[in-house]
């Protein structure tokens, strides 16, 4: 969503746009067909997969060569790690004048063991010599990436992802009523998270969460909208937890907005994060959010607007909540902070504004 919206708002302001992409397993179609209506061109490369794949991988490095090549830019924008490192390189080897690099938060740690991680950021490391600016999506996370010894400060910048807030109002509005669709009491407390169910995204650790604040408090609901190679194991924790009746898995919702709306309280219990889009979503929509302190998350939320928790604990995770809903009012107080909080610097046009001020700047200087 972040690159197409960005792809979306700088064709809109003059620039010719093209989006070169390996599949996706969840496409947003609308935002595909808006974006080819504002004139950016899609080139699909089916070698570019998401897994380290070595014959895939170089063989993607070098199609992705003859085309920058072929098409000359001005400027070649890079998204994501692996992406990020078979375009950057290829850019060096077509002569592209300015390359910026959007990671997206890092793979660090939490996806991979020691040796692995160690690799990567090595590789950032030597990559960052041929990267002319990398954008963090928040400023803690550009701290993190220095912190790892990886480039120098004055190449980072940090421009949140946008959202289209009144899209996502509107989805909210005009999408189902969860809590009704799974026979949850409206005056049930309701806690969720939205995201791909993979290990780095800590849900065993919410699924664990829950089970005790289900001890406690057996009117408590909980919901993971998302879907993933680790679907079957949060089953089997939920099963074995006896807490089948408390809590919901839905498959992943193109209306996210839809779901969080349902929510008394948002949960980001990721072990590393870049931003967390669906924390400013969730803000927005006025939930109070429960987010681990990792990766740039420590600057989207604040005591105002939430609790931030160490990342991989369970009782963590559930002594925020039971602080959280033992205070209605102040929960109700945390979720119109935060809905401002998210409007004051978070929205779709204000980080095509600066993607483009950060173009021109690198473009001037080749003159």
């Amino acid at each position: 969503m972040n690159t197409l919206l960005s792809a979306i708002g700088l064709a809109e302001k003059g620039y010719e746009v093209d989006l070169l992409s390996g599949r996706t397993m969840e496409p947003d179609n609308d935002l595909i067909e808006r974006a080819g209506s504002s004139g950016v061109r899609f080139i699909y490369e089916e070698r570019l997969v998401r897994d380290i794949h070595p014959v895939k991988d170089i063989t993607a490095f070098f199609r992705v060569l003859g085309f920058l090549r072929r098409n000359r830019y001005d400027i070649v924008h890079a998204h994501s790690s692996k992406a990020g490192l078979i375009c950057r390189m290829a850019a060096k080897c077509a002569g592209v004048k300015n390359t910026v690099y959007t990671p997206h938060g890092h793979v660090f740690y939490g996806y991979f063991g020691r040796e692995l991680s160690r690799m990567v950021v090595f590789a950032e490391a030597l990559l960052a010599h041929i990267t002319d600016r990398t954008i963090g999506l928040t400023p803690a996370e550009c701290d993190e990436w220095l912190r790892f010894g990886i480039g120098k400060k004055d190449m980072y910048e940090a421009i949140p992802s946008g959202i289209e807030f009144d899209r996502l109002e509107l989805e909210a509005e005009k999408g189902k009523d969860w809590r009704k669709e799974l026979g949850i009491p409206r005056e049930a407390p309701f806690i969720g998270s939205t995201g791909r169910f993979a290990e780095v995204k800590g849900y065993k650790y919410f699924i664990r969460a829950a089970a005790e604040q289900v001890k406690k408090h057996p009117d408590t609901h909980f919901l993971l909208a998302g879907d993933g190679p680790l679907r079957g194991e949060f089953e089997k924790i939920i099963k074995t937890s006896g807490i089948e009746k408390n809590f919901h898995i839905i498959d992943w919702q193109e209306n996210a907005g839809s779901v969080i709306k349902a929510f008394d309280v948002f949960v980001l219990s990721s072990l590393n994060e870049g931003m967390g889009r669906a924390l400013i979503e969730a803000m927005f929509l006025c939930k109070p959010v429960i987010a681990t302190r990792v990766g740039g998350v420590p600057s989207v939320v604040s005591k105002d607007t939430g609790a931030l928790v160490e990342p991989a604990s369970s009782q963590a995770l559930a002594a925020a909540m039971d602080r959280l809903l033992s205070d209605r009012g102040k929960l109700e107080e945390m979720g119109r902070k935060a809905r401002e909080r998210a409007l004051a610097g978070y929205s779709a046009g204000e980080m095509v504004n600066r993607l483009d001020k950060l173009y021109r700047e690198l473009l001037e200087n080749n003159k």
